[in-house]
């Protein structure tokens, strides 16, 4: 091939290529690579007189190890490094291969290589990581025991909560089957409804107690078991979920004892009848039994009274809803439950039913009958359901505040700190504005325990969290992690550096003279004071983990100075 071709190809390569002597300055590129670096011509690149990899790698010594493997190996392939473009300094993602020219003498002349930016691709592989890492999160969150096996009943996944069913850890789960946990016989039985939910090809549910390897449980659980489709419409495998549903059988069979009490109560219920002249005013005649619920005497049958007359005020717009829906042919009969007037003063649940027996010529409803019914005791099992769901529901809410609050305190737990952190940095990263960690460790607490007791030193830190909540912004986070470990996570502070640390420290002051403060406990005056330690994080140049390690560590630098002081992670890059 002449050079003419080589430098056609060279040129409308569509990755970028070079050559470049061995100090890294470029004495030719392609337009692929002209892109990569934001030029518009050879010519402009070649005056801005750029280094190609000593100006270029993000990561110090980059270059270097680049250099290292091309003279000992004479190329370089697969050389994944985070650079600048040369011309704007934005941050891409490239791949490298290279390899070094020589002279017959052995001599480098230059150096030959491609350059390919994968940010895009990279940007998918780690999202592709994100979205997994938050789905085993997901997985590990979800309180009820969680497995996933494929059709040959191997296990793929499973959660922690499964994994300690079965007595380890979710990855020594992965890759067995039942029989390697409960024999051959629970495991043909587990088969058989893995089976059937696959022939079903749809989601089933099974109740009964959950075998365990480690011991025997008379827990009532509910299995749910759910097919896994794939892109092909193809089974894969049986996902499976238990919910422990003890409780919620009691509340169950507590609740048909209740209605079939009801029912046994309506049974024996006696109705009343009225008969209602639509002509007349007074047309609304109760029998015996009707005036009896009502607490009447037997002679008020045989007076006429106006419709609606012992209704309760509350009741009677609804009621007279209800009888005009039937009158005008909307309804086929007239229902309606209200409070009624009892004689002695007090309102009685009543049930009416009725319906239009006679018209007159032009079609007109003329005459009503009905029936009365006593519903107050059913009234009042309903509202004892309510009070009952109310409390349930109010127990669930309780349960899943413990989930992520610390019981002593009730302030944030270290997971709910965690999530809170994380959406800290997003909202960082969206903002431009800095935040900051302070993380508390009380001095010579152990001592207090040791003195006077637990009860003291429970009282003592649920005063530290009062106090912590009055130094600190709404918007803001504290959190005890545990011990005698407090957290303060403050955000949205300033898009400058020092302003965001000038404001972590007037919060720091602020709670080293609230917790200086005298602690009176039981009737006895106690001293405390915190070692401070405070980094400032902007965005996700660190992880969640780091921030809390670099307020951590700034902490024990605290402790150092001779406590009750405050110090900052001072190896941060603001």
């Amino acid at each position: 091939m002449s050079n003419r071709n080589l430098s056609t190809l060279f040129d409308l390569l569509p990755i970028g290529a070079y050559q470049s002597t061995a100090d890294g300055t470029i004495v030719r590129l392609n337009a692929a690579l002209l892109r990569i670096n934001g030029y518009a011509s050879e010519a402009e690149c070649l005056a801005d007189a750029k280094v190609i990899g000593a100006e270029s790698y993000v990561q110090p010594g980059r270059r270097q190890q680049f250099i290292t493997l091309l003279e000992a190996n004479g190329h370089v392939t697969d050389f994944v490094s985070e650079t600048y473009r040369l011309k704007t300094g934005a941050r891409i993602w490239v791949r490298e291969h290279a390899h070094l020219v020589r002279d017959d003498a052995g001599k480098t002349l230059y150096i030959e290589g491609t350059i390919e930016d994968i940010t895009q691709e990279r940007e998918a592989s780690l999202s592709l990581q994100n979205n997994e890492n938050l789905l085993r999160n997901v997985l590990e969150t979800i309180p009820d025991r969680v497995w996933l096996k494929d059709v040959h009943g191997i296990h793929l996944a499973c959660n922690a909560a499964y994994a300690a069913h079965l007595g380890t850890m979710p990855s020594r789960v992965t890759g067995t089957t039942d029989v390697f946990w409960f024999g051959n016989d629970l495991a043909s039985a587990f088969c058989q409804t893995d089976l059937m939910t696959i022939e079903a090809g749809r989601t089933l549910r099974f109740e009964g107690p959950m075998h365990s390897p480690l011991s025997d449980d008379a827990t009532i659980y509910e299995v749910i078991k759910t097919p896994m489709i794939d892109a092909n419409n193809q089974t894969i495998g049986v996902l499976g979920m238990a919910r422990d549903i003890h409780e919620r059988k009691k509340a169950e069979a507590q609740l048909r004892d209740t209605t079939e009490q009801l029912e046994l109560a309506l049974m024996g219920a006696e109705l009343g009848l009225w008969d209602h002249d639509l002509t007349i005013e007074k047309g609304y005649f109760l029998d015996e039994r009707s005036c009896a619920m009502l607490g009447r005497d037997r002679n008020d049958s045989s007076k006429g009274r106006a419709w609606g007359h012992l209704i309760h005020p509350d009741d009677l717009p609804g009621t007279l809803d209800a009888m005009r829906a039937h009158l005008s042919g909307n309804l086929s009969a007239y229902e309606a439950e209200y409070r009624a007037r009892h004689s002695d003063g007090h309102w009685v649940w009543m049930s009416n039913r009725g319906k239009v027996v006679q018209f007159d010529q032009h079609g007109h409803p003329v005459r009503m009958v009905g029936t009365l019914m006593n519903i107050s005791s059913r009234k009042e099992v309903e509202g004892e359901l309510l009070k009952t769901q109310a409390d349930l529901k109010a127990t669930l809410n309780s349960v899943a505040h413990l989930a992520f609050h610390d019981a002593l305190t009730g302030l944030p737990n270290r997971r709910l700190l965690n999530d809170r952190l994380e959406t800290a940095l997003s909202a960082s990263q969206r903002q431009k504005k800095y935040g900051a960690l302070l993380f508390l460790d009380l001095d010579k607490f152990k001592q207090l325990n040791d003195n006077f007791g637990h009860d003291t030193g429970d009282l003592l830190l649920q005063q530290v969290g009062l106090r912590l909540l009055q130094c600190v912004r709404e918007v803001d986070t504290v959190a005890r992690l545990g011990g005698d470990e407090f957290v303060v996570l403050l955000q949205n502070l300033s898009i400058s550096a020092d302003h965001a640390r000038l404001h972590a420290t007037t919060v720091a002051e602020k709670i080293l003279s609230s917790l200086n403060a005298v602690f009176m406990l039981q009737d006895k005056a106690h001293a405390i004071t915190p070692s401070i330690g405070a980094t400032v994080f902007l965005g996700h140049t660190v992880t969640a983990v780091d921030v809390v390690k670099q307020a951590d560590q700034a902490m024990y630098d605290a402790k150092a100075k001779g406590r009750n002081t405050l110090c900052f992670y001072e190896k941060i890059g603001l």
